[in-house]
């Protein structure tokens, strides 16, 4: 697991859910961490992070980012 320092680095970059759809996505990242989760049954390499447009903690698998903007 990799721990990112409280520098405020906010990420933009575009994301393909688990269904299938694309968004854009603006996040603080937390820690990038190997493993599987609900959505993404198989391991694999995510970024935990603060969705700044939702309020909430959420895990991004490294795979589905489509470009970082």
């Amino acid at each position: 697991m990799i721990t990112m320092k409280s520098n405020k680095e906010n990420l933009k970059f575009e994301y393909k859910n688990w269904e299938g759809k694309n968004a854009v996505r603006k996040v603080e990242p937390i820690k990038i961490w190997f493993g599987k989760t609900q959505w993404h049954p198989k391991n694999q390499w995510f970024l935990k992070a603060k969705d700044l447009d939702k309020n909430e903690e959420r895990d991004f698998a490294l795979r589905d980012v489509v470009k970082f903007l």
